[in-house]
């Protein structure tokens, strides 16, 4: 529950994609201290990529927290239906649901904000019939494993890589 009277969760309309792509862009630049060898990609791609993967193939959902006292977006949570590519994965018979992102703006955090962005996207995958959502977090990135550990989340495997040059 949000502890902020003024900050509401919604649905993202297409007019919101580009203050989306903006604060993906500072969760990437906080991600890239995890990981060096992700490439930020250009916020026209983001936007791109929104409109058309997440939003446009009615798959995917992208919910806002709103600062109503300043008509700002400060949050966002992205989630969709997975499309089942990886064939080799079945979970008995259910459908899945993926997080791909969430992120709040630091001056917001620990508000409460980030949990029901969180919430929204669950009950969002619930009532498409989905049973099962899965995400990954940096395992260095603490904040953020124990945030997804508070809304329930549980570490199932560790994936790990090597860079060869």
């Amino acid at each position: 529950m949000i502890n902020d009277k003024k900050i509401k969760i919604r649905e993202a309309s297409l007019r919101d994609l580009e203050s989306v792509a903006e604060l993906k862009l500072k969760l990437g630049k906080h991600e890239r201290r995890f990981d060096k060898e992700m490439k930020i990609l250009p916020k026209r791609t983001i936007v791109t990529y929104l409109k058309k993967d997440v939003l446009g193939k009615n798959k995917g959902k992208i919910f806002v927290a709103v600062d109503e006292s300043i008509r700002r977006i400060v949050g966002y949570c992205i989630g969709w239906i997975d499309s089942g590519d990886w064939p080799w994965i079945e979970y008995r018979g259910l459908r899945a649901g993926y997080i791909c992102d969430c992120f709040v703006l630091d001056k917001y955090r620990r508000r409460g904000i980030g949990s029901s962005l969180v919430k929204e996207m669950l009950k969002w995958l619930k009532s498409r019939k989905i049973k099962i959502t899965h995400l990954g977090v940096y395992s260095r990135n603490k904040r953020a494993y124990n945030a997804w550990k508070s809304v329930g989340f549980r570490e199932l495997e560790i994936t790990m890589r090597k860079v060869v040059r």
